[in-house]
């Protein structure tokens, strides 16, 4: 959903996209996006290799062969280009699904899952050549081994909202776990501030000696932004 929202903000990329329902979402003007899909859409069943190449561009490509040969070198695919996509099998098609990424050279490159279905060797290419990217590179993956060699910025959807954190996986979880243990006492703190309030409120609220101060507290209590307990979403 992340990646058809980006997907859905720009003018300038061959996959469709979403709109989202709420807020809005920015790309530079003319910034190209392109994405790694994971499965291969049927109407591209019937082209063969430089067939379905030559749909990642708008102009004809003179060097499109020399292209095509060094980008299935780097996902280190060897296949015949008379042969159609549908005849390929599921790993061949993803890694033909990276290679069609990667040929447009976006300035934003989208990887969902890159290394599955890559070998050792594959993984190593597809490092090499994202460390020498000349764009930005947003990757969605499950692979955390591949993660800390190859971020540097790590955004987390927590509670309905994007968290940022600067460094590899492993800064991720530990600074992670030092946001967890403020947010917890953030929300202790919080919570028997409350606890006070409410008491106040219950034992004064039938008299009429005290019904601005628990008019007050009450106003008071309802403009409180809530803290909540990590781990749970309320689903404001």
């Amino acid at each position: 959903t992340l990646f058809k929202l980006i997907l859905g903000a720009s003018e300038n990329t061959k996959q469709a996209g979403i709109k989202p329902t709420n807020g809005k979402v920015f790309i530079r003007d003319k910034a190209s996006i392109a994405i790694a899909l994971q499965v291969m859409p049927k109407e591209y069943f019937d082209h063969t290799i430089p067939e379905y190449f030559t749909t990642a561009f708008d102009e004809k490509k003179y060097n499109l062969q020399k292209l095509v040969d060094d980008v299935l070198e780097v996902v280190q695919l060897s296949i015949p280009m008379e042969r159609k996509v549908k005849e390929l099998s599921g790993g061949q098609q993803a890694r033909l699904l990276l290679a069609y990424a990667m040929i447009q050279k976006p300035d934003i490159l989208l990887l969902d899952e890159p290394t599955n279905h890559l070998d050792l060797p594959s993984i190593e290419w597809l490092e090499k050549y994202l460390q020498h990217y000349p764009g930005s590179v947003v990757i969605v993956s499950h692979d955390k081994y591949f993660m800390n060699r190859m971020v540097n910025k790590v955004v987390e959807l927590y509670q309905q909202q994007l968290h940022m954190y600067t460094g590899n996986f492993d800064f991720y979880e530990k600074e992670k776990a030092i946001r967890r243990e403020q947010q917890v006492a953030q929300y202790e703190s919080q919570q028997a501030n409350l606890k006070k309030e409410e008491e106040f409120i219950a034992r004064f609220a039938a008299r009429a000696s005290h019904a601005a101060q628990v008019q007050s507290r009450v106003k008071k209590l309802d403009k409180i932004e809530r803290v909540e307990m990590p781990g749970i979403v309320t689903g404001k």
